[in-house]
């Protein structure tokens, strides 16, 4: 006798000693069941799909965007790769986006100083941030506005709360 023979053995022995009302109870549980985790995984899968759409839809735009100041520039003359007076403009225009993407990420602009240095760098320090709304800066900086970070020197503070210096570089 082979294990499944054994296993369906004991399985149908232990069916047949259930009562006739455990045996429809079950036998319903199945079939809810066999019709729910099927309806339950499409929804969720139509979720992430849902939360994609969007993402892609917020990159689109952020690119569009990005496409209409680069004409706006190209049009007005301007050489994007070598203005010196574009960096100043752009380096104010990278600050208003950090402060912009800190506030989303719940950071007290109170908290904050931003500091423009040489070329398309800055310095933001905060103190007594929360750690979550730091990372949570970091990754939507990263992500949707090009940023990235050159040099972090991080300290906690408190439980779950850190003090930061960051040098940035814009796009």
């Amino acid at each position: 006798m082979s294990v499944s023979t054994a296993w369906r053995d004991r399985l149908h022995e232990r069916w047949s000693a259930l009562a006739p009302r455990d045996q429809r109870a079950l036998r319903i549980g199945g079939i809810a069941l066999a019709v729910l985790l099927p309806v339950l995984l499409a929804w969720r899968i139509h979720e992430g799909l849902a939360a994609r759409r969007l993402e892609l839809a917020e990159s689109r735009a952020l690119v569009a965007d990005a496409g209409r100041r680069v004409a706006a520039r190209l049009a007005a003359g301007a050489d994007i790769t070598t203005d010196a007076a574009g960096g100043a403009a752009g380096g104010a225009a990278t600050q208003a986006r950090v402060v912009r993407a800190a506030a989303r990420a719940g950071i007290d602009a109170a908290s904050m100083t931003i500091e423009p240095l040489d070329g398309d760098r800055l310095r933001l320090g905060l103190r007594d941030a929360p750690y979550e709304a730091l990372t949570t800066l970091l990754g939507a900086l990263a992500r949707w506005e090009g940023i990235t970070v050159v040099s972090a020197d991080i300290a906690r503070t408190g439980p779950g709360r850190v003090e930061a210096a960051l040098v940035l570089r814009a796009p």
